[in-house]
């Protein structure tokens, strides 16, 4: 897109940037996603500027927590990140700062929070989510013009707590073998694949077969969660599995795993079919197998 000289962007707002008749910068939003607009009211205060008069800004009115969580919640009730966490965090902020004015919100009252949470015996990775949350209400609500930016300036000394609340947990073999001996014959080589390679969900849902080497035995992840690429070896059961797979494979697309009815690529498995096999199995429930990671042992890789 071609860049304007005076006009910028926040979040999706374009704003715009003159100097007064005294020759101080004046920022202003200009309240609208559509460069367009944002070029004539522009235009229209550097006319104004040269006439020698003061532009009449938008001024911000006093908006509460309140009325901006009422607002995020119809936002992002049709936004893919509201999930069961923020349904569940958001209104706990919103009885937390209430009808407190978002302008005088200041680090003092978000710290007390969390000395709050934290002695409500809230982990710390809890805690996070919720500043997380916090943080990204005020942000949409700089952009929705009902409160001005220094507030996430203000609120910069924040910092995440230290996560020291992960675990570690292998697999049985004899877990393992109840998990794989109640998949299909379209859920195995899935959950094979993540039980022997570690692989995260999407890594596995995308993989092309232009990545898997069949002759010396690896799969090649282009771009990793941390925006690195790396190779995998396959065990001689797991490449013998894929061989199976290609010799069957849809010609019609380049997807190792395709949905059977559609032939297009999967694009996630349900959780709760994972959670019927803990619960069938009584796989303790620590362990979180949303097909995100599979948790094995080095000792089970060749079974």
């Amino acid at each position: 897109m071609k860049n304007y000289r005076g006009i910028f962007k926040r979040g999706n707002v374009y704003w715009i940037r003159y100097t007064d008749p005294t020759g101080k910068v004046v920022r202003e939003t200009a309240r609208t996603t559509n460069i367009n607009e944002a070029i004539k009211l522009l235009a229209k205060r550097k006319s104004e500027v040269a006439d020698g008069k003061y532009p009449e800004r938008i001024t911000i009115k006093n908006h509460t927590f309140k009325e901006l969580a009422q607002r995020y919640k119809e936002w992002a009730s049709i936004q893919r990140c509201w999930n069961k966490g923020k349904q569940y965090i958001v209104p706990i902020l919103e009885q937390k700062f209430g009808y407190t004015v978002l302008r005088k919100i200041n680090p003092f009252q978000v710290e007390k929070f969390i000395v709050d949470l934290i002695k409500e015996n809230k982990k710390p990775a809890t805690v996070n989510k919720y500043i997380t949350v916090l943080k990204h209400m005020l942000r949409k609500a700089i952009e929705w013009n009902m409160v001005e930016e220094n507030i996430i300036k203000r609120l910069s000394s924040i910092k995440p707590l230290k996560n020291n609340n992960k675990r570690l947990r292998y697999l049985t073999k004899e877990e393992i073998n109840k998990l794989l001996s109640v998949c299909d014959r379209y859920l195995y080589p899935i959950v094979f694949t993540a039980l022997n390679t570690g692989m995260r969900r999407e890594e596995i849902l995308s993989l092309r077969w232009n990545n898997v080497d069949l002759r010396n035995g690896y799969i090649y992840v282009e771009i990793s969660k941390n925006g690195e690429s790396r190779t995998i070896p396959m065990n001689d059961t797991l490449l013998s599995i894929f061989r199976k797979l290609f010799t069957e494979r849809r010609i019609d697309t380049n997807y190792v795993f395709v949905n059977p009815l559609t032939g297009t690529r999967l694009t996630d498995i349900k959780r709760r079919v994972v959670s019927t096999f803990l619960c069938k199995f009584f796989i303790e429930r620590q362990i979180r197998m949303h097909l995100t990671y599979f948790c094995m042992s080095p000792a089970h890789l060749h079974f």
